[in-house]
């Protein structure tokens, strides 16, 4: 059984290995940086939940949006087609890594560094296959566009807020 992929699916799938690896190096940004704040909106301020989703969210932005710059060059693309799988492909690895770290830690027990890497590497690769099969097949029109970016702009301003302002939930508490 052989899988055909058009040239815009197949760049979907290519970029799990460079988000998973982009993520390596985002996560000692901050630190690096001498804990600029602009350089925290974007990576982990602490070793919160909530500052470590920005290691699959902000890789995945960029690589969904490099990868419509190079590939609309060179072929047509759905733009309300391609942000709308971006939407569900950034919401659901966040949702991923938040719920194997609460089943490995609440309902086993498991606090292991591995284990992170594994959900992390596992969220970012079912967040976009589900990308994938969003991009090809569901159509998508203008509306679904504007709520695309406005979902992407909510939640980059959450990010932000949050890093700067977090409530005292567990989630957004350092280990």
């Amino acid at each position: 059984m052989s899988i055909n992929l058009k040239r815009d699916e197949k760049f979907i799938l290519l970029g799990i290995p460079f988000i998973f690896l982009l993520s390596v190096p985002l996560h000692f940004a901050y630190d690096f940086s001498g804990k600029l704040p602009i350089v925290g909106i974007f990576t982990p301020v602490n070793e919160s939940i909530f500052e470590h989703l920005k290691l699959s969210f902000y890789p995945m932005l960029l690589w969904w949006f490099i990868s419509f710059l190079i590939l609309s060059k060179k072929q047509k693309i759905s733009v309300p087609k391609w942000f709308n799988a971006c939407v569900f492909s950034l919401i659901s690895a966040p949702i991923i890594i938040t719920a194997l770290y609460y089943i490995n830690t609440g309902a086993f027990g498991l606090h292991s560094l591995a284990l992170d890497i594994f959900s992390l590497f596992f969220a970012v690769l079912i967040g976009q296959i589900i990308g994938l099969h969003i991009y090809k097949h569901k159509d998508a029109n203008i509306y679904d566009l504007y709520t695309a970016i406005s979902i992407i702009f909510v939640i980059i301003l959450l990010f932000t807020f949050f890093t700067f302002c977090p409530p005292n939930y567990p989630i957004f508490i350092s280990k």
